[in-house]
């Protein structure tokens, strides 16, 4: 292309007409925002078909797309370029979404935001939608959400409440699954007899929203409860692990109240079902689990959101050592 008429003009702007050549080529080399954002939405749609991610990973991706090119078309109004990303834009746009919501977003969402965004960079990177690849700086700007861990001498206090009163049996093996396996409430009300193998000491969950299929292995802690609980309350294969008095499904707010009120009688109030996941999470990677291997136990995509764990075990680390040392100490009294 021949940009000698506009010598006079870069001769204004301080530049020589060369660098305009170079800059004109260069933007050939980037397509739109709106054009990356389309490919890698496809991308990702063939990824779900060949069963490499989740729809709940698809829907969670392409909602926080759509919300990053709703905001781009509304308030910047121009075609922007994918080597434009910077971490300014994004901190514009985290702005424009608290105003819509009414409330700023939590660490949690504006991360999620900034790792899928990063991951469509990379894309466009490798597809050669883009001159150059862009690391965005101050990736986690705001940290995660810490995690609810339960330290050994909280858990013991909530085992120990989950024995009293009504449906203690139900309710202690409820509590120790979530402990000992990590998967969700609502995945655990699931389970049915046949996802429980004891020969092997495995359970699996399936694939339930946004987590994936995987098999769990059963910790030690689980056999004594296990082998009291299983004989006298689940019989076929295809019966549900736990049900009410009736055999019907236990519904998920109503389990949800007797733990809170557990965690009340516990002193722990500030806590919730969640809190056991967490606190599977730590513990795994206290006892030599690799990050790689805890993403896959917790059933979930990418290690940026397991790396709070690790964050948190750094932090915490002695603490729980000495926890641990001091209630084996005890119990050999």
């Amino acid at each position: 292309m021949d940009l000698s008429k506009y010598k006079s003009e870069c001769d204004e702007l301080g530049i020589t007409v060369e660098e305009l050549a170079r800059f004109v080529e260069e933007t050939k080399k980037n397509v739109s925002i709106e054009t990356a954002i389309h490919e890698y939405k496809k991308h990702l749609q063939e990824q779900c078909l060949q069963k490499e991610i989740t729809e709940g990973t698809l829907e969670s991706y392409c909602a926080v797309l759509n919300n990053i090119l709703d905001y781009l078309v509304l308030v910047h109004k121009q075609n922007i370029r994918i080597n434009q990303l910077n971490i300014e834009l994004y901190d514009q746009y985290a702005e424009y979404r608290s105003v819509q919501l009414g409330k700023k977003l939590s660490a949690n969402t504006y991360n999620k935001g900034m790792y899928v965004l990063s991951a469509l960079i990379t894309f466009a990177f490798d597809k050669g939608l883009m001159s150059h690849y862009i690391k965005l700086d101050n990736w986690q700007k705001i940290d995660f959400d810490e995690p609810k861990y339960l330290f050994p001498s909280e858990v013991n206090k909530i085992i120990s409440e989950a024995r009293l009163g009504r449906n203690e049996l139900r309710n202690t093996t409820i509590i120790m699954l979530l402990l000992y396996t990590g998967c969700t409430l609502k995945e655990l009300l699931s389970v049915k007899r046949k996802d429980l193998d004891l020969r092997k000491n495995t359970l699996f969950i399936l694939e339930n929203g946004a987590r994936k299929s995987r098999v769990i292995p059963l910790h030690n802690d689980l056999e004594e409860i296990l082998g009291i609980y299983m004989p006298f309350q689940v019989s076929e294969p295809d019966d549900l692990l736990f049900f009410d008095h009736k055999r019907r499904p236990l519904k998920i707010d109503s389990v949800q109240v007797c733990i809170k009120n557990i965690l009340r009688d516990a002193g722990l109030s500030d806590h919730s079902s969640k809190s056991f996941r967490d606190t599977y999470a730590v513990n795994s990677l206290y006892q030599g689990t690799t990050l790689e291997e805890l993403v896959s136990l917790l059933g979930l995509d990418d290690a940026q959101r397991a790396s709070r764990y690790m964050l948190f075990l750094d932090k915490y680390r002695n603490k729980i050592t000495e926890e641990r040392e001091r209630i084996e100490k005890t119990s050999f009294r």
